[in-house]
């Protein structure tokens, strides 16, 4: 595989076995088995020497080599001491790891900078990462501290609005104070088998959430008001195209009208007389 842009002129030679989509301007590559990273341009960022490979953020992608995870920046691969699994780098120079069955957060030098001791985690958004110790959930600084106590049975990311979804029984809101600002009566997971195989976004989105109230889905505002003040019966989340217009490329010569020939008239002949 290789790649071509919209002009249909060839950026990249076919060299690779595979090539995932672009996300941020940068694509996972495999050849012979192995993964790397390149750009939009073809250029290689990440030789393919690696088992698996991250998403690449600020310079730096999670990889695994051999049975060994680490991190490659700058062309070279730095282990990470005791770890399991890495997740993606999202917004923050901190992501979630897994050593010894826990989980703890790693930076982009592969230091632990909040040591594994959580049941499990997600990512920081907002300075705070929701945590799991026993059976409830709160919310983690950069420096391991809690923010936000875990009281909840559930918890997601900070979206950029600065709330975050929570679960009780059911899901509200809560701002980074950790005040629930929209009451805890919203399912917001659709069906459960879809999300197995298609990652389901939770919390504020471009500035809605979807939610589900007494078997009807809508569309919530930060405010807590409903958009449109509509329910449906099934209702996906919003997408957002990414899409620019090109510069189209007027032909040098205007194109002749295609002419169709005139048909002749013709003059009836009159129908010979019948002899009597």
């Amino acid at each position: 595989m290789g790649l071509i842009n919209n002009k249909m002129n060839v950026v990249l030679e076919p060299k690779y076995d595979q090539i995932k989509p672009f996300e941020n301007g940068y694509a996972r590559v495999e050849l012979n088995k192995n993964w790397g990273i390149i750009d939009t341009n073809g250029k290689e960022l990440v030789e393919p020497a690696y088992a698996e490979v991250g998403n690449y953020f600020k310079g730096t992608t999670w990889a695994k080599k051999d049975k060994t995870f680490g991190l490659v920046s700058g062309g070279k691969f730095i282990p990470v001491d005791g770890a399991e699994k890495i997740w993606d780098f999202e917004t923050q120079d901190l992501t979630f790891a897994k050593k010894n069955g826990k989980i703890g957060y790693i930076d982009l030098k592969g230091n632990w900078a909040i040591l594994p001791i959580y049941d499990k985690g997600k990512a920081f958004s907002k300075n705070l990462a929701p945590v799991l110790v026993g059976k409830k959930w709160g919310f983690i600084n950069p420096e391991g501290k809690f923010v936000i106590e875990p009281t909840y049975s559930d918890a997601e990311v900070f979206s950029t609005n600065g709330l975050a979804p929570v679960k009780e029984s059911n899901w509200g809101f809560i701002n980074e104070s950790g005040k629930l600002v929209i009451p805890t009566q919203y399912g917001i997971t659709a069906n459960a088998i879809i999300a197995m195989f298609v990652q389901q976004d939770k919390g504020f989105i471009d500035g809605v959430a979807r939610v589900k109230n007494e078997g009807k889905w809508g569309f919530l505002k930060s405010d807590g008001t409903v958009l449109a003040n509509q329910w449906f019966e099934n209702a996906e989340l919003f997408s957002k195209s990414t899409e620019k217009p090109q510069p189209v490329v007027a032909p040098a010569e205007k194109p002749k009208e295609e002419t169709k020939p005139v048909a002749k008239k013709t003059t009836a002949k009159p129908a010979p007389k019948k002899k009597k």
